[in-house]
């Protein structure tokens, strides 16, 4: 009986960790963009979908071809989510957001909630409704087994993802003359302008960095979560893209 008891809490502690770190790396970038631009950004879940439907396309066309190593599919996937991040971050905060700043937050929702059906309908027309499948990511990391559980290995690189997300936003914020603007911004932004700080050049930063969180969590999805366009709603924070990892450790 006691033995069984330790099994659930190992089990239980283990999930909550794995899911936690996952959440972690989806909301990080939500909070950094709400803190500096004062904008709760509505189609925050839709930057995740695109990221790991171009994430998931890339593995997709490298792992059918054998056209390499398979561990540089990590590689590929970093890239292909990066680079989504890199092009619609900057167009969305410079194309339509920048003219939002000052407006009521109301006015910022609905802008916001409109680029969430823009995008949803963008990844419909381009990757169709069904769902993506990459399975090899999730199964070159093996098992591993705790108190008679059995876990992907992937999840806990997910683990080790998180921390080193979470200490690279800790030490740029805190040990960097960026990021230290970045934090007087956010506690005061006519302060700062006062000072001479450029804010509206400091808040695109934090934009950009942002928008790189959803992509980096599109990597990590756990066997449990089953994405599709349907579940890419500003009220499912953890379902959203439509690749799937199978069960390789059911």
């Amino acid at each position: 009986m006691q033995r069984a008891s330790v099994k659930l809490a190992a089990a239980i502690l283990i999930d909550g960790v794995i899911d936690a770190s996952w959440l972690f790396i989806v909301a990080v970038g939500l909070t950094l963009v709400f803190g500096v631009l004062n904008i709760l950004n509505f189609a925050h879940g839709s930057l995740f979908a695109v990221g790991a439907y171009g994430a998931a396309s890339a593995v997709g066309w490298y792992y059918g071809g054998d056209l390499g190593p398979p561990f540089l599919g990590y590689l590929l996937m970093l890239g292909a989510a990066l680079a989504v991040a890199l092009i619609l971050g900057p167009l969305l905060e410079r194309g339509v957001l920048q003219f939002f700043y000052r407006r009521d937050e109301v006015v910022l929702v609905l802008v916001t909630y409109a680029l969430f059906l823009i995008l949803e309908d963008a990844t419909k027309l381009i990757w169709g409704a069904e769902s993506y499948y990459a399975s090899e990511p999730y199964a070159l990391l093996g098992n591993v087994s705790f108190f008679g559980l059995s876990y992907v290995g992937y999840d806990f690189a997910l683990i080790g993802l998180a921390l080193v997300a979470g200490l690279l936003l800790w030490f740029g914020l805190n040990r960097t003359i960026t990021g230290k603007i970045v934090l007087a911004v956010i506690h005061d932004r006519d302060i700062s302008r006062a000072l001479g700080v450029n804010v509206t050049a400091c808040s695109r930063s934090p934009s950009r960095s942002g928008s790189s969180s959803p992509r980096l969590a599109a990597l990590s999805p756990r066997r449990r979560f089953r994405y599709s366009p349907a579940s890419a709603s500003p009220s499912s924070c953890s379902a959203l893209p439509s690749w799937s990892s199978a069960d390789w450790a059911a």
